[in-house]
């Protein structure tokens, strides 16, 4: 994975085979947290993460949770895994 910049100044990492074909990218920040190049190349070796602390959310000013995240296999769009869902169902974020 390469870190890189959009038109429009956003980081982002991405397939350093992009070149040859790979579509693959993640955002460097999701959720306000800050996404390391290690995070993501555990992302992609073991299609999950370990529960990572820090993300900030959207619905609820101030309030952080934490959450596993995995590609999904069609797009490869990040999604909460598990957490997320118990965590909206709870109303936390």
């Amino acid at each position: 994975m390469e870190e890189r910049k959009s038109k429009k100044g956003k980081s982002f990492y991405d397939c350093s085979g992009y070149k040859d074909g790979c579509k693959v990218i993640f955002p460097k920040q999701f959720y306000g947290k800050i996404l390391s190049g290690k995070v993501i190349k555990i992302l992609c070796e073991k299609n999950e993460t370990t529960k990572i602390k820090g993300f900030k959310s959207k619905k609820k000013e101030g309030k952080t949770f934490e959450a596993k995240l995995t590609p999904t296999k069609i797009s490869w769009q990040l999604l909460f895994f598990c957490f997320i869902l118990l965590a909206t169902t709870f109303g936390l974020v």
